[in-house]
């Protein structure tokens, strides 16, 4: 279990940023200033763009950097965001799991070329 899934655990009845500043104090990114806590709260490509200045290519590159490094960054129809609660941290994580066993279904037609 990770100690951010840890800090959750602990205060995700009474949200706060805390876990937010402990990550962000870890690992540097603008990115992590700008994200809020909770899937209300999420930024679009378009306000990332606009915020920081980065394509929303640059903004994809580094949330699969954060993710790398451990930070619990989720996404939705509604853009990217940090999770303000355990259950939303779950919820998050059964729908990644759910695209990545859609994506390995997917993979498999192309399997007979991985040795050729």
């Amino acid at each position: 279990m990770t100690e951010q899934v840890k800090e959750l655990q602990r205060t995700y009845q009474k949200p706060t940023d805390e876990a937010k500043r402990t990550t962000s104090s870890i690992v540097q990114s603008p990115l992590l200033e700008i994200l809020n806590r909770g899937s209300e709260n999420a930024k679009t490509g378009s306000e990332l763009e606009d915020i920081l200045g980065w394509s929303k290519g640059a903004a994809r590159r580094e949330v699969a950097r954060l993710r790398k490094l451990g930070v619990l960054v989720c996404a939705s129809n509604q853009g990217y965001y940090t999770p303000k609660t355990l259950a939303e941290a779950k919820h998050y994580s059964q729908r990644f799991r759910k695209r990545i066993n859609e994506t390995k279904k997917a993979h498999r037609a192309f399997k007979q070329f991985d040795d050729a």
